[in-house]
């Protein structure tokens, strides 16, 4: 019998056999497609590397402001998917040295729940005394007339030719970060968000400031908009949508549909050895543990924080559950950003959470045009905010603006040793950067 099995390669699987193979711990980690899971082959890495691209082409259509006449250029899209290729296969080699060098055992293979000590998978049954099931998320479908007429983020990363017209249903993370990137590489770009506004788990008054930016760059968006069918006419794809008491319709040659995740269960054969699910997802307990004893569920298919380095860190708190060690990983302290142009940052809570859980709170703003740094890169457009509670601890962070996916850490940190407001003004900080944005909100 090994020590744990683990189910799914993606952040979440690989950093758990890593952590638990140094720990000298026996593991075996079972994956069905690749290494790296959806964020790295479908997800996070894939669409970073598009964001540097973006960047750089964003960058070339403010050159007359930095004194660079660019008279003309040529955009390759087959070199910016090599690249992307590149990225990640340089990625995926590295994890896969890592599991080597550890000793950790990689089976490619469906796994399937044999028992709560058994799995089987490509016809041979391995046992452990711990499993972690870490086999992410997939994209939700609609319920309605087209749906297989859509495509998913698997489908955007892989194409070899840009759309003349893409169409996202669904103004989240995944939608919204597809938007902003294609619209740079000069794709007309129609966001469909049945919400009333985009990043709708996102504190209102950004929402509503990247909603007015992308609309400036271009980007149609349509808020409190139903889908209610796709079709195709002679190869485009037709989108009819409800707003208010209007019909319309969009016609595109892609539509992207980007409308929530569910967990990727099929096939491990859950209801049969009796574990709990709730709306696709894999119920858990505060250690992440199912209703077996021995059998966790760490990241997206748990459906708690839907974050590559959510899962991570869940697995590291299971790890410390297995060794018996006390964890102090805080999991309401969650950082996320979002890749626009220009990028978001959060931690904490949104001004409507901290008024749900009612509690008293002051707002700290300041404006990126207010900083030395932020000027000279012609990066003034954006603010950073923060809530304070009574007890004058930063209940909440939100960045948005140039490199606000860097600074949130920052006040991370501030906030996970409960730093306290007045003392972060005592902290000096190196003169012109964008993180002295952090210390204008506090003095």
């Amino acid at each position: 019998m090994t020590d744990l099995i683990i189910i799914g390669a993606g952040p979440g699987g690989y950093e758990l056999a890593l952590e638990a193979a140094k720990e000298g711990l026996e593991v075996i980690l079972i994956e069905k497609e690749a290494l790296g899971g959806t964020c790295l082959n479908y997800g996070c890495i894939p669409t970073k590397s598009y964001f540097k691209n973006a960047l750089f082409l964003h960058g070339i259509k403010d050159a007359t402001t930095y004194g660079v006449d660019v008279k003309s250029w040529d955009f390759d899209f087959k070199k910016v998917k090599e690249r992307k290729d590149q990225v990640v296969s340089s990625l995926k080699k590295q994890i896969e040295f890592a599991l080597k060098k550890l000793n950790v055992k990689t089976i490619y293979g469906k796994a399937r729940l044999v028992n709560k000590n058994q799995v089987e998978v490509n016809d041979e049954v391995y046992e452990a005394k711990n499993i972690v099931i870490a086999i992410g998320s997939k994209s939700k479908s609609l319920p309605i007339e087209g749906n297989d007429l859509m495509v998913d983020e698997r489908y955007l990363l892989n194409i070899d030719d840009l759309p003349k017209h893409l169409i996202i249903v669904g103004g989240g993370v995944i939608g919204i970060e597809f938007a902003s990137i294609f619209s740079t590489f000069n794709v007309k770009v129609s966001v469909v968000e049945y919400m009333d506004n985009i990043l709708p788990n996102l504190d209102e008054e950004l929402s509503k400031k990247i909603k007015l930016m992308l609309k400036k760059q271009g980007i149609d968006i349509y808020n409190n908009a139903l889908v209610t069918k796709v079709s195709e006419v002679n190869g485009e794809k037709i989108v009819l949508f409800k707003q208010k008491d209007k019909e319309l319709s969009l016609q595109g040659d892609v539509v992207l549909k980007a409308v929530g995740r569910v967990g990727n269960l099929e096939s491990l054969n859950l209801e049969d050895i009796g574990i709990e699910t709730y709306k696709g997802f894999i119920k858990v307990d505060q250690d992440y543990q199912t209703n077996k004893e021995g059998i966790y569920a760490i990241g997206d298919c748990n459906g708690l924080s839907l974050l590559a380095h959510s899962a991570t860190f869940q697995g590291f708190h299971v790890l410390n559950r297995i060794l018996e060690r006390r964890s102090a990983i805080d999991f309401n302290l969650i950082p996320s950003a979002i890749f626009t142009i220009p990028p978001i940052a959060s931690i904490g809570l949104s001004e409507q959470d901290a008024k749900i859980k009612e509690i008293n709170y002051q707002v700290k703003k300041t404006f990126y045009k207010a900083n030395g740094k932020a000027l000279a890169m012609n990066e003034s457009d954006g603010f950073a905010k923060i809530l304070i509670d009574d007890n004058n601890n930063i209940i909440g962070a939100h960045i948005l603006g140039a490199e606000a996916d860097t600074i949130i850490h920052e006040v991370v940190a501030l906030m996970n040793n409960k730093v306290k407001v007045n003392q972060i003004g005592e902290i000096i900080h190196a003169h012109p950067t964008l993180s002295e944005i952090i210390l204008s909100l506090v003095r």
